[in-house]
């Protein structure tokens, strides 16, 4: 079974209202740029190239918001999995701070779609990295130092044991960084609320459609099982379930999966003490913890880690 004929039926899915699938691809069309993906990117993209005037098709091959888009972690967080130091050691400085720009500037667009689109997805802004070694902490520290001495990031904070407990529930951390810039959603609601923000700007959403094959020229062929579409450009917005439709792109696609469960709803004042403020929380370990609280009041917790998708 390949990721894409996954039936998945899971927390989000149960907690989101029910979407009516949008018609499938069929016969032949021409459109100005094709998005193959209906998860966060392809959305996004699809509104942003819709709004400026392109005509747009969008192709999934389920439903928008089937894959990890629809079903993550859902904590928007600045940077990236490594700290700014090493970037600039492998890119230098200056693409360093540009990379830089790019996850800030993510999470401004983040807050700015769900306000301009009115996106009904729970939002919640606070999210802080624990550490479980001293060592940990001390990188928490300097990376704290780094981004506000130098990037001018004057959204995060460093805490030490004492403040870390006065937020969460437990004595398992030894230090942390709160961010109140990052925070958390219902991922499946997001990506839904970008898909039909997308169509409004004229983007028009194919689902039960997927790609099965791209013919290479001056103009493009987009093939799924009952329809093509002509086209000069394309967006591959498909991540791992891209599956083999770009060979070339394939060996450096690798599905990894990790694993989340909720618990039952917890009610407000039990579940307001085990996190306080409504942080999203991840610690800083290569195979990490990660968690928050949902609007009904449950506790989602990640973890563990599956290479093979």
């Amino acid at each position: 079974m390949t990721l894409s004929e996954q039936n998945i039926r899971n927390y989000y899915t149960s907690s989101a209202p029910e979407e009516p699938l949008r018609p499938a691809l069929e016969g032949e069309h021409e459109f100005d740029v094709v998005v193959i993906g209906g998860g966060i990117a392809g959305c996004s993209a699809a509104l942003h190239l819709a709004e400026r005037g392109f005509k747009v098709a969008l192709l999934e091959a389920r439903q928008a918001g089937f894959g990890a888009s629809g079903r993550s972690g859902a904590q928007f967080i600045f940077g990236y999995a490594c700290g700014q130091d090493r970037i600039e050691r492998l890119a230098g400085e200056g693409d360093a701070r540009t990379l830089w720009k790019i996850t800030a500037e993510g999470l401004d667009l983040v807050r700015e779609l769900v306000a301009r689109h009115r996106i009904d997805c729970e939002l919640s802004w606070g999210q802080m990295h624990v550490a479980l070694k001293e060592r940990q902490a001390r990188d928490l520290r300097e990376e704290v130092e780094e981004l506000t001495g130098r990037y001018g990031y004057d959204s995060v904070r460093y805490l030490d044991r004492a403040e870390v407990e006065a937020r969460l529930a437990t004595t398992r951390y030894c230090a942390g960084v709160l961010d109140s810039n990052s925070g958390h959603c219902h991922p499946l609601k997001y990506t839904r609320g970008l898909a039909r923000a997308a169509e409004r700007a004229g983007a028009t959403l194919f689902e039960s459609s997927r790609v099965t094959g791209l013919e290479r020229g001056p103009v493009l062929g987009i093939r799924t099982a009952r329809g093509r579409i002509r086209t000069k450009f394309a967006v591959l917005a498909g991540n791992a379930y891209l599956e083999g439709l770009v060979p070339e792109l394939q060996r450096k696609i690798m599905a990894v999966g990790t694993y989340i469960v909720a618990t039952e709803p917890l009610g407000a004042e039990r579940a307001g003490a085990l996190i306080r403020d409504n942080l999203a929380v991840a610690d800083v370990n290569f195979v990490l913890d990660y968690y928050r609280l949902s609007a009904d009041h449950r506790l989602l917790f990640g973890g563990r880690v599956s290479y093979s998708g």
